[in-house]
C-alpha cells in the first residue's frame, strides 16, 4: 500500500487507483479490508469531476465482483471499457481492463461444464458454447490473456473444431514460456492433428509435450503416444 499512499500524497489519484487495484490482484483478500476501502474513498474523492461518473461505476462494479455477481459487474464495466477505447483510440486504463477481465473470467468459470456433465453431450456442448462467447470477449479486452487462449483451445477441441484448437494453442505458444502450459498446449495440438488425420504431426507435437514434462505430470500426452501405432 506504500505506493498507493505516495500517489495519493502526490495528488496523482489515477495512478493511486492503478496501484490499489494491483495490490488487490496480488492479495485479493485486501479488497475487503478497511485500509482498502479507506484508500478507495480518498481516491474517488480526489479524482477530477469529469471522471467521477466512471469511478463511481467502477466502485459499484468492484462491489459486484466481491459478491461474485460477475454478470452485473460486466454490465457496468464493458460499456465503460468501450467508451475508453473509442475516446482514447488506445488500450483503456490497466485497472479497467483488469477488473473487466476478472468479471469475464468469473462468467467463463460459471459457464464451463463441470466434470459430472461428461455424459450429457448436449448440455456440455451448450455450456462450452456459452463459455466460448465470454472467452472471445475476454480476448477482445485482453488479447494477451493466456487463460482465454488456452480455454478457447480446449473448448474448440471438445466441440470437435480442431482447426480452431490448433490456432488458439499456437497463439498460446507464442505468448507463454511456461513449460507446463506449453506441454499442455502441445498435447492438444497433437490430439487435434491426430483427429484431423495428421498422425505424423500429431506424434511430433505429443513428443514435444512429453519433452516439456520431465516431472511426468502430463499423463494425457504419454497415454496418447502409447496409443499410436
Amino acid at each position: 500500500m506504500q505506493q498507493v499512499d505516495c500517489a495519493i500524497a502526490a495528488g496523482d489519484y489515477q495512478q493511486a487507483l492503478n496501484w490499489l487495484e494491483r495490490s488487490r490482484q496480488i492479495a485479493p483478500a485486501t479488497g475487503n479490508s478497511e485500509a482498502y476501502q479507506e484508500r478507495l474513498g480518498l481516491i474517488l474523492a480526489g479524482l477530477e469531476p469529469r471522471s467521477q461518473g466512471e469511478t463511481v461505476s467502477f466502485a459499484l462494479a468492484r462491489s459486484f465482483l466481491q459478491g461474485r455477481a460477475y454478470l452485473r459487474a460486466y454490465q457496468v464495466l464493458f460499456p465503460l471499457w468501450l467508451s475508453h477505447r473509442q475516446q482514447q483510440q488506445e488500450s483503456p486504463e490497466p485497472w479497467l481492463t483488469a477488473a473487466l477481465s476478472e468479471a469475464l473470467a468469473g462468467l467463463v468459470e460459471a459457464a464451463w461444464p463441470p466434470a459430472l456433465l461428461s455424459g450429457d453431450t448436449l448440455e456440455r456442448n451448450h455450456r462450452l458454447s456459452i463459455a466460448q462467447g465470454w472467452l472471445m470477449r475476454l480476448v477482445q479486452v485482453n488479447p494477451h490473456s493466456l487463460y482465454a487462449h488456452y480455454l478457447l483451445g480446449r473448448a474448440a477441441y471438445d466441440l470437435h473444431n480442431y482447426r480452431s484448437c490448433l490456432a488458439e494453442m499456437s497463439i498460446l505458444l507464442a505468448l507463454s514460456l511456461d513449460n507446463d502450459l506449453r506441454s499442455s498446449a502441445y498435447t492438444y495440438i497433437g490430439l487435434a492433428e491426430i483427429a484431423l488425420g495428421h498422425s505424423l504431426q500429431g506424434r511430433e507435437a505429443l513428443l514435444t509435450a512429453v519433452t516439456l514434462d520431465p516431472d511426468y505430470r502430463n499423463n494425457t500426452a504419454r497415454e496418447a503416444l502409447s496409443g499410436l501405432h
